[in-house]
Parts: structure tokens; C-alpha cells; sequence
């Protein structure tokens, strides 16, 4: 069984670095985070493991 790894996303979205509106981590970045995190979700509730999927769509909701 491959072992899931866990996404580091210190200073992107707690709050610890702040981001002007037109910085690309807000225009680029953190979109990309989030649709990636979703797309886990779909994957992993395609293939029976709802609670590791909602664990992604909770992470995906963080970047909002």
C-alpha cells in the first residue's frame, strides 16, 4: 500500500504571510492547491475511502 504524504501549506494559508491581491501565490498558487486537494477527494471517494476523501475536500475548503 502506497502511504499518503501530507501537504505542507505553512505560511500559504494560516494567516503567518500576507499576500497582496495581485500576488501570484493568491492568483496562482492557492487555486492550484485547492483544485489539486479536490480532484484527491474525487479520487479517493472513487475508490471506497470516504474518510481520507473528506479529509481532502476539508483541506480544499482551507483555501478558500
Amino acid at each position: 500500500m502506497i502511504r499518503a504524504t501530507h501537504l505542507q501549506t505553512r505560511g500559504l494559508i494560516d494567516g503567518t504571510i500576507r499576500f497582496a491581491d495581485d500576488d501570484l501565490v493568491k492568483l496562482k498558487v492557492l487555486p492550484i492547491y485547492k483544485v489539486m486537494l479536490q480532484s484527491r477527494g474525487q479520487y479517493l471517494a472513487h475508490f471506497h475511502q470516504p474518510e481520507r476523501a473528506a479529509a481532502a475536500f476539508k483541506e480544499a475548503k482551507r483555501f478558500e
